[in-house]
């Protein structure tokens, strides 16, 4: 009978004084594998080598992380995976297939892992975008009974890889155009040394950016500075729910450069875009953990409309900005019309007209709440809702694409399978130029919903109006940071008709 497959794998801090045990330990596993002492030493060499360098170049001083090694019995003999979510692997360190150093690219990083062909018989490099990245140490035997072995491990298939990122120098003479397929590897190096990973998946694999290019479902600039290095990238995002308007997003600057009119410049070029494509407007989404991206989008002409709450997960690290969230982090919605006088009319719930009216004002946008959208206004026999859902985030976000006689058991039904899956958030964006969004919002906010804001130009035919569901999500309001005097009433508005809110005062009063 063949031997089961087994695997064991401990956790080390990122501090290389741990290497040593860690590479005893892997030692001992090869030694149970069956391996001679002379091939134990050269594993234990060889991890004790790849630990070292993975934390020299993975982490920043003083970056608290873990690095994860697992040792796997395979057919061939002793598999080692090397775990971390540090920086991920550069073009100079994969090969063109991905997955192998090559040789002609000399990085450091690069020289030391080419070193471990001398202890292992294969090396491997796989990035994972958000799950971060793997070395893999494939170390053969030449026993028959390892051979022989079931190869039982189910080894799964790797993610396509990932980011990579450039130095720094010069400064201030700007060149902002669109990215060049070559540099998507930069720009996802750029985004996690930036923030981690905290940003849409697709950030952090460069075939992913290019094929969204290329399908014009993004548009990714860089800006060039003094003719040389690649200092900030920046993304036009297009959704298909409002096709009028686009996400300014993924605005990263490198620290040396902040401060210095990259972003200015990376701004204007995506403004001036957004024109020459005939959009109506633009909207960005700032973290209220901080002020900076807030004040930034103020700088350039947006206004706030809306804020969601806890679509960041608890525990996200923000490198250089946050630590760790505390709790689920929230988002600004900020607004820029791009027409010269921006008009809407839209069917507001009666109980929010006042506060809708306020955010239009504070948009510049002329519009015309209907209060009457009588009786005889005809309804859908058909209902159409789309669900979008991110299990990595816990979080979804539903669309009322067509309101019929059964849109309020729809939504609920899609509300219990995601409440079954323990999704933490859920926005519902209805259509405010649809008469039956006034009639809707009572019965969903029954369903638990409540007030998060506008999103001008949200829907093809006009604007958006954002509810939110929080399930039983500890949110300390106090700690959201928002800057203008219009966020901070739109805040404590939604704190007052936060039914979580209420139920706290309740119990407070028991």
């Amino acid at each position: 009978m063949n031997a089961p497959c087994r695997s064991s794998e401990i956790r080390i801090p990122n501090d290389p004084a741990f290497g040593p045990a860690a590479a005893r330990y892997v030692a001992e596993v090869a030694r149970f594998i069956g391996f001679s002492e002379t091939d134990l030493q050269s594993v234990e060499r060889g991890v004790s080598g790849a630990i070292t360098a993975l934390i020299r170049y993975s982490f920043e001083p003083g970056e608290d992380a873990d690095l994860i090694i697992s040792c796997e019995h395979i057919a061939e003999g002793l598999k080692v995976t090397l775990h971390d979510r540090g920086l991920p692997f550069g073009a100079a360190e994969m090969s063109t297939e991905g997955r192998v150093c090559a040789i002609e690219n000399g990085s450091e990083l690069c020289s030391r892992i080419l070193a471990l062909k001398g202890d292992f018989d294969e090396v491997s490099l796989h990035n994972l975008g958000p799950e971060g990245k793997e070395t893999v140490l494939i170390k053969h035997t030449n026993r028959k009974s390892i051979v022989e072995h079931e190869p039982a491990c189910d080894l799964r298939p790797f993610e396509a890889p990932a980011p990579h990122f450039a130095p720094s120098s010069s400064e201030t003479r700007w060149t902002v155009r669109r990215i060049m397929p070559p540099e998507a590897p930069e720009i996802s190096k750029l985004v996690y040394r930036s923030y981690g990973y905290t940003y849409h998946d697709y950030a952090y694999f460069p075939e992913k950016i290019v094929a969204l290019n290329e399908s014009q479902k993004i548009h990714s600039v860089v800006a060039i500075a003094d003719g040389k290095e690649i200092a900030g990238h920046c993304v036009l995002q297009f959704h298909e729910d409002n096709p009028r308007i686009a996400e300014m997003a993924q605005a990263v600057v490198k620290p040396e450069y902040r401060s210095r009119g990259c972003l200015r410049a990376m701004t204007e070029y995506l403004v001036r875009l957004a024109y020459q494509k005939g959009l109506h407007g633009l909207f960005t989404r700032s973290v209220t953990e901080h002020l900076f991206s807030q004040k930034t989008a103020h700088r350039f002409g947006f206004k706030d409309c809306a804020l969601l709450l806890g679509i960041i997960p608890r525990g996200t690290p923000f490198k250089g900005l946050v630590h760790h969230l505390a709790q689920r982090g929230s988002l600004l919605v900020q607004f820029r019309s791009l027409l010269e006088a921006p008009h809407a009319t839209c069917f507001a719930p009666s109980g929010h007209r006042e506060m809708i009216a306020k955010l239009y004002a504070n948009l510049g946008i002329e519009a015309e709440i209907k209060e009457d959208f009588g009786s005889s206004t005809r309804v859908d026999r058909e209902s159409a809702l789309r669900v979008h859902a991110s299990a990595r985030m816990q979080f979804a976000r539903m669309v009322i694409e067509r309101s019929g006689t059964d849109i309020v058991n729809q939504v609920q039904t899609a509300m219990r399978a995601l409440l079954i899956q323990k999704f933490e958030i859920i926005q519902l964006y209805l259509d405010l130029s649809a008469p039956s969004t006034a009639r809707l919002t009572g019965a969903l906010e029954d369903l638990g919903f409540f007030f998060a804001g506008l999103l001008p130009k949200g829907f093809a035919r006009g604007d958006g109006l954002v509810l939110q569901y929080l399930n039983n999500v500890p949110l300390d309001y106090d700690a959201i940071n928002v800057e203008s005097q219009v966020a901070r009433e739109l805040l404590a508005y939604i704190r007052t008709h936060d039914p979580n809110q209420k139920n706290l005062a309740n119990q407070g009063r028991q």
